[in-house]
């Protein structure tokens, strides 16, 4: 009844027109060289016939359907590539589904467990075979390692399924054992997906239990185990089926919740595996890379490196050296071969020591390499050869049993490969790919870094006192393509690619400075703020208002400075050639005291300084000090003189009597007459006007 399901189709070949050659940018350094994309003829990403699998389907009801599946057309770019094993969802109606967690609530597997085959090769395969209690021919043991190998899934995964299910009985015949590898292969590949947000899977038992999820399975590993045994069984039938597998795997391979998985590598491990110059290039597809599928499922459309969608091709899950027919083929790292095709084939794979990166490569001509043939890096492997009409040498990278890029991400944002298609997509069968080349550069897709060096007299408050000198020295990374030029403006003026020091003069300015790399990447915008003030302030001082005679020693000081740029920041006063008083706040005037010298010319200095530090001239000004005038003479009195701070003379005539002077400090005199009180100084007790009555 589930033959309904069935469908095939043949799609066309259509002819690809790719973009003219694209120019790369001056002093760019890739590796692999970064090369337009060529065109493939034909192109490697035709699809091939679909066949549409049911769920509940039996693998029996499946291999009737299912067109022979020759050996050679498992390897990439085969001239008739296998039917595209398409699953579809079982008819459910009038059923309640249950979730995935609800019918298989058990531990995780790990990816690992479905993808990496660890060393099960060649002898390793024949000695667990034999383990298994499995009679497999040598053919039928190199069919299962191309399976293995050229769709990355388990080789011991296939050993254990193929005992659980008696395979090698059931399908005995060499073809019947190629179709059904090949099925059970196409299963665990879909069950890494890729899956969208959307995506919903139904599976029917027998017993009419339903199983439903939306998006991707919450365990992969277990997902796939029931698209091995779910079809023609009920659910206890299918979870005894996968626990006995569980259970073989567990004694012959160790447990199969230990994940194999490595960290990706923190540094570059591969080197060119070629010598010859490159003609073109093919790109690992980030968007899917799924040439070994079948190129289905697919997320349309083509994502390489650096992010473009105009190289070629779509779906591929390597990179491709287009190099002269029979140039040599250099092993890019040290490592063991852990698999070798067919000589007609031209393929191998070698393990890197003390890893889990695979190197896939194909199209040679000639291999020269055998089985565990430990290699060192740029040993001579083979020579390269040709398939769709192109010279070149398929290059592919697992890690983990996982597609990667050599070439890693450089298109911005996280790797959309592990991501899958749409905002919530999944596919389990990639990593986020790193850059691997350890001969070369990356692609550069770090901008510059600018370092300015400033010249001149720093000085006060953040203001230099001299003409600043600004040069410009701008880095790319160590491995970078180099710096094409650096611009710098002032003040938001128009920009001026920098050749040499320059100068700011006086005031506040912004300078802004970029570089531009020869991979086209600016660097933000920085800047500098800078205050310059070269100019001392100005100011003037005057005694007394500019008075030229003084007859007490307290004056008041006149001053009057100014600054331009920075502003004035105080002043310092002191007599001439003394000490200078410490550093005061501006202000318009200040009382000064004058050295008690009668008779003395009395010299001030002042001294301005402005926010920067700048210094201005000495500014003097004189004024003399006459503490004792002499006395007026008259033949009415007599009036003598008395001393700054003393208690003065008397002095009397017929008429009155006079006693000290003004400006008495210490005692007052008191001089009385029968018509006066005289008393000298500062008023004192004894010496008050009288009250007003």
């Amino acid at each position: 009844m589930m033959k309904n399901y069935f469908w095939i189709s043949i799609l066309l070949l259509a002819t690809l027109a790719w973009p003219p050659p694209r120019v790369q940018p001056a002093g760019r350094i890739t590796y692999p060289d970064d090369l337009p994309a060529g065109r493939i003829n034909p192109p490697d990403d035709v699809p091939a016939e679909r066949l549409l699998i049911a769920y509940s389907q039996t693998d029996q009801e499946i291999l009737e359907l299912m067109p022979d599946v020759a050996r050679p057309d498992l390897y990439p770019a085969a001239a008739q590539p296998p039917p595209q094993l398409v699953f579809v969802n079982d008819a459910a109606a009038g059923r309640v589904p249950q979730g995935f967690d609800d019918l298989f609530n058990v531990a995780a597997l790990p990816d690992t467990f479905l993808l990496y085959s660890a060393d099960c090769y060649g002898d390793q395969l024949r000695q667990a075979a034999d383990g298994l209690g499995l009679t497999l021919s040598d053919e039928q043991l190199a069919v299962l390692a191309d399976v293995a190998a050229l769709k990355a899934v388990n080789s011991r995964l296939l050993l254990a399924v193929a005992r659980i299910k008696a395979a090698p009985t059931r399908q005995a015949e060499l073809q019947q054992w190629t179709n059904w590898l090949y099925l059970e292969a196409g299963r665990i590949r879909s069950a890494l997906g890729p899956f969208t947000g959307t995506d919903e899977t139904v599976v029917a038992f027998a017993d009419d239990r339903v199983l439903a999820f939306q998006a991707a399975p919450p365990n992969p590993g277990y997902w796939a185990l029931v698209m091995m045994f779910a079809g023609g069984r009920s659910l206890a039938q299918t979870r005894a089926q996968i626990d006995a597998l569980l259970a073989v795997y567990q004694d012959q391979f160790g447990s199969p919740l230990q994940d194999e998985a490595q960290p990706a590598a923190e540094n570059p491990i591969l080197h060119r595996p070629y010598t010859a110059g490159l003609t073109g290039r093919g790109y690992y597809d980030h968007r899917y890379p799924s040439v070994d599928n079948g190129g289905y499922p697919n997320d349309s459309g083509i994502v390489d490196y650096l992010g473009r969608n105009n190289t070629n091709y779509d779906t591929h899950d390597a990179d491709d050296f287009w190099i002269p027919y029979g140039s040599s083929v250099l092993a890019p790292a040290a490592g063991q071969v852990i698999w070798v095709s067919d000589p007609a084939q031209g393929c191998f794979i070698m393990r890197l020591h003390s890893t889990t990166y695979d190197i896939v490569m194909c199209h040679l001509s000639v291999t020269s390499v055998s089985l565990w043939q430990n290699l060192t890096t740029g040993q001579v492997v083979g020579y390269s050869g040709v398939a769709n009409g192109v010279n070149h040498l398929h290059f592919e990278v697992r890690h983990n049993g996982k597609q990667v890029d050599s070439m890693g991400w450089y298109g911005g944002g996280p790797d959309p490969c592990p991501l899958g298609p749409g905002p919530t997509g999944s596919y389990r069968g990639c990593e986020e790919s790193v850059w691997l080349w350890a001969d070369s550069c990356a692609p550069d897709r770090t901008p510059p870094v600018t370092t300015p060096t400033l010249s001149g007299t720093l000085g006060n408050n953040g203001w230099y006192r001299s003409a600043v000198s600004i040069s410009l020295a701008a880095a790319d990374d160590g491995c970078g393509a180099g710096i094409q030029k650096i611009q710098y403006r002032s003040d938001g003026s128009a920009w001026i690619t920098y050749s040499a020091p320059f100068t700011i003069l006086d005031g506040w300015h912004q300078v802004d400075y970029q570089a531009l790399d020869n991979s086209g990447n600016w660097e933000a915008v920085k800047s500098i703020q800078l205050k310059v003030d070269t100019v001392a302030p100005a100011g003037s001082l005057n005694l007394n208002q500019g008075a030229v005679l003084t007859h007490v020693t307290l004056v008041r000081a006149g001053l009057a400075g100014s600054d331009a740029t920075s502003g004035l920041s105080g002043y310092r006063i002191r007599e001439a050639g003394g000490s200078w008083s410490s550093w005061r706040l501006s202000t318009d005037s200040v009382l000064w005291l004058l050295a008690p010298v009668p008779g003395s010319a009395q010299q001030v200095e002042v001294q301005y300084q402005d926010l920067a530090g700048n210094l201005s001239p000495v500014i003097a000004d004189t004024i003399q000090l006459e503490l004792n005038p002499g006395p007026p003479a008259s033949s009415q009195y007599v009036l003598r003189r008395g001393t700054f701070g003393s208690a003065g003379f008397g002095g009397q005539s017929a008429g009155y009597r006079s006693w000290g002077t003004l400006g008495q400090s210490s005692l007052a005199g008191i001089a009385t007459s029968a018509n006066y009180k005289l008393c000298a100084g500062y008023w004192a007790q004894g010496c008050l006007p009288p009250t007003p009555s």
